[in-house]
């Protein structure tokens, strides 16, 4: 199959999801408006799982914590902001699977994820003083980690490339008698 045909298939397997959840959504009564974000985002994780497509992964992981935060509002404690901590999780949840499924360690995903998580906990008033006049002191944390992984992997030597194409073969000579 190639690549339009890729597409196309990806796209109408999206739409009739999608369709149908709005659909059911439509007929059974007490299904939350939470459930329409939990659907896309299974819907985004299956094609991203099917295609590989890394941008498909990424509004999975942000449907998929919104809802796991939209559900939780109720069941957790109230100084727990739940809707920032199901998102904060959304977003790891996507450096989780790019690692584990594709072996990529893309690391974006951890900084909004990291501070979403920190920030919806319960927080005591010395420690909001605290995480408040400090929060540069992330960005220098995240700052010095991308800079010991780059010297680590510059010193592990550049990484090996590709043999170069071979060109093609001479062709034998026509069969006929040999050149006087």
């Amino acid at each position: 199959m190639g690549e339009a045909e890729s597409r196309r298939v990806t796209a109408g397997v999206v739409l009739i999801v999608v369709g149908l959840a709005f659909f059911v959504f439509q007929r059974v009564e007490g299904l939350g408006s939470e459930m329409v974000l939990g659907v896309l985002g299974v819907g985004f994780l299956a094609a991203y799982l099917w295609r590989k497509a890394y941008p498909l992964l990424v509004p999975a992981g942000i449907l998929l914590g919104l809802t796991a935060g939209l559900y939780l509002k109720d069941v957790l404690d109230r100084r727990v902001d739940a809707v920032p901590l199901g998102l904060g999780c959304g977003f790891l949840f996507v450096y989780l699977v790019s690692l584990a499924y594709e072996r990529r360690n893309v690391w974006w995903p951890l900084v909004p994820g990291g501070i979403l998580v920190l920030f919806s906990l319960p927080l005591t008033e010395d420690w909001a003083e605290l995480a408040f006049d400090n929060w540069p002191l992330i960005l220098v944390a995240v700052g010095i980690l991308l800079l010991v992984g780059g010297l680590v992997r510059s010193r592990r030597g550049p990484r090996p490339q590709p043999p170069p194409a071979k060109p093609p073969a001479a062709e034998p000579p026509p069969p006929g008698p040999p050149p006087s």
